[in-house]
């Protein structure tokens, strides 16, 4: 049975399945209303790992498609290191992207 939301465990397997670097800090974001956002840091990264459910796959598709018109072009967004916007590997759509910095 699937996991209705997206979970600390989930994103731990994430991090290492996409990453491949131990955790060395993992923190829910506090806001939020349609995804789940962590901030994460890892030996030699600091990242954020945004999930969502599956009927807000659109949203992620969306977010995808617009990073890849825009970063080529210069706009300063964040790298997009892994995702799954599908959600196909984890039951969740997911995008892990490096932490700008600030808060």
């Amino acid at each position: 049975m699937k996991p209705l939301f997206p979970s600390e465990a989930i994103v731990r397997i994430i991090v290492d399945n996409m990453i491949h670097q131990p955790i060395t800090m993992i923190k829910r974001f506090p806001t939020g209303k349609a995804h789940y956002v962590w901030d994460v840091k890892t030996t030699n990264d600091e990242l954020v790992v945004r999930l969502t459910r599956p009927d807000k796959q659109l949203s992620f598709e969306s977010a995808f498609y617009w990073y890849q018109l825009l970063k080529p072009k210069g706009v300063p967004l964040p790298t997009i290191r892994s995702h799954d916007v599908k959600g196909e590997k984890y039951g969740f759509p997911v995008i892990v992207m490096d932490r700008l910095p600030g808060t």
